[in-house]
């Protein structure tokens, strides 16, 4: 709430300041938004077609200025990590964007060199980017909506 104070002058008066609810306003906003991008990420991961799950593991959070990795070669033989271990994986990062307040830059990558192809290609599962980038935005949206109407 907003804290109201008693002027300390000879005349008196009241000071309203409004820290508080703005700083909670704030980071209610931030929450909403990182429930957000996560269940876009969420949903780009777990539409990546998949075969051996290549692809599929290899989406990552990656902020402002770190550098991408190389990926070891596909390997047919290994079993790899699903969306939830994916998702398990990028926890620590969600966090911080939640509690950073999206000061930090960041951004969905995936390494895998065919991963364009399996974007645009001809899977039924073509556009799995473009629905969960759709999915933040329409959650986004819902949370604004809720927040600009007038009761």
């Amino acid at each position: 709430m907003a804290v109201i104070r008693k002027r300390a002058t000879s005349g008196g008066g009241l000071n309203v300041n409004f820290q508080k609810v703005a700083d909670a306003i704030r980071k209610d906003m931030q929450a909403h938004m990182a429930d957000a991008v996560r269940e876009g990420f969420r949903e780009i991961v777990a539409g990546t077609p998949r075969d051996t799950g290549y692809a599929q593991s290899n989406w990552k959070i990656l902020f402002a200025n770190v550098k991408v990795s190389a990926l070891p070669p596909k390997d047919k033989s290994q079993q790899y990590p699903g969306v939830d271990e994916v998702m398990a994986r990028e926890e620590l990062k969600f966090q911080f964007i939640r509690k950073d307040g999206f000061n930090t830059g960041f951004r969905f990558n995936n390494e895998t060199p065919y991963i364009y192809e399996l974007e645009r290609g001809h899977d039924p599962k073509r556009g799995f980017v473009q629905r969960g980038m759709t999915r933040m935005k329409i959650e986004l949206e819902k949370t604004m909506k809720k927040r600009t109407k007038v009761k």
